[in-house]
């Protein structure tokens, strides 16, 4: 009797525990692109610079962004704009190693969490993501046309560059403000 009773209510908690990780998994996801959001990157970014800090290691961080995604917008769409933007998400998810993480962070800006990364290994990926998006195809069925797009990066090293995560954030901005 005892554990019978029980049932519906663990059963309850069960279901209750499954909702909570559905609706945790979709704060920290992007809708449009099924990548990573803003939220998660910061929670992500503190967790692997402290991780970096305690092991002595180094730690990656590159920030792009789609070049000229408003005149896409202005000239075929929103609809266009957003064919770009998921499109260019499924390009990156398939574009980095198991232990990065990707996020978009906003408009047309993402970014990337390598650790373990130096300056060499994160140049050889700029440079094949750079070539990967330059060289891909993106078809706007809005316009029926087939588009090019370019990027603009930035990069810095932790702790090279930086000794924290606002710090970190912000001499990558700068490197992507000099690539524009």
């Amino acid at each position: 009797g005892y554990l019978r009773r029980l049932s519906p209510h663990t059963r309850d908690l069960v279901e209750n525990a499954e909702s909570y990780e559905r609706i945790e998994a979709m704060s920290y996801t992007d809708n449009l692109t099924g990548l990573n959001n803003q939220r998660y990157f910061h929670k992500r970014l503190s967790e692997e610079t402290s991780r970096a800090t305690r092991y002595k290691r180094s730690l990656g961080l590159i920030i792009f962004d789609l070049d000229d995604l408003k005149s896409i917008n202005d000239r075929y769409g929103h609809l266009a704009g957003d064919t770009i933007l998921k499109r260019l998400g499924q390009i990156l998810k398939s574009s980095i190693r198991a232990i990065d993480i990707i996020a978009r962070y906003g408009g047309d800006e993402f970014c990337v969490i390598m650790p373990e990364a130096d300056g060499a290994t994160c140049e050889g990926f700029m440079e094949r993501l750079k070539q990967k998006i330059s060289s891909s195809k993106f078809n706007i069925a809005e316009a029926d046309k087939e588009l090019r797009c370019t990027i603009s990066q930035g990069a810095a090293l932790f702790p090279d560059h930086a000794s924290t995560e606002t710090e970190l954030m912000h001499v990558a901005d700068m490197a992507l403000l000099r690539a524009k």
